[in-house]
C-alpha cells in the first residue's frame, strides 16, 4: 500500500497537510520535567512513567504526568500524545481518570491526591531549577 492511499479525499482535496509535527523544545522541556517529577514521587523509573506497563504504580504515575503536562495548556491531546507515543483516547482516558479522583472525597483516594500534590510541587522546583533534575536523573541531550 503507497503512502499516498493512506491520505484521505478530503486531505488530497484542499491540500491539506496532517504530517505529525515534532513536539517543540518549550513541549519536550514540560514532559521530561512531568516524568521526573512522578518518578521522583512515586518511585517508578521514567522508562516506565512513559513505557506500557500496565501495574497500578506504573499506569498512576503515567497519569498524573499527562495531567501535569495539560495544566500548563501547552498541549493537544493529540500532541501529547504524540510525545508519549499514545493516541489521544488514551490520553483522554488518563485524564478522566485523574480528574475522577481528584473530584472524589472519599478517604480511597486520599494517598493519590497527596501523591498527586508531592508531584506538582517537584514539577515546580525542575521548573525553576532544570539542572538538579538533570543531575537527579543523569539527563542529557543526545
Amino acid at each position: 500500500m503507497s503512502e499516498e492511499s493512506n491520505v484521505s479525499y478530503a486531505e488530497k482535496r484542499f491540500g491539506i497537510d496532517n504530517t505529525p509535527r515534532e513536539p517543540t523544545m518549550a513541549e519536550q522541556e514540560i514532559v521530561d520535567r512531568a516524568v521526573c517529577a512522578a518518578s521522583h514521587v512515586t518511585g517508578v523509573p521514567p522508562s516506565r512513567v512513559v513505557g506500557r506497563g500496565r501495574t497500578e504504580e506504573q499506569v498512576e504515575a503515567r497519569f498524573i504526568a499527562y495531567h501535569i503536562c495539560m495544566e500548563t495548556n501547552e498541549f493537544t491531546l493529540v500532541g501529547l500524545g504524540r510525545c508519549f507515543g499514545k493516541d489521544h483516547g488514551a490520553i483522554h482516558n488518563g485524564l478522566s481518570r485523574v480528574n475522577e479522583r481528584l473530584e472524589d472525597d472519599s478517604s480511597a483516594f486520599r494517598r493519590f491526591k497527596q501523591v498527586y500534590k508531592r508531584v506538582r510541587e517537584r514539577y515546580k522546583a525542575y521548573e525553576k531549577d532544570p539542572d538538579s533534575m538533570v543531575q537527579e536523573f543523569g539527563l542529557h541531550d543526545g
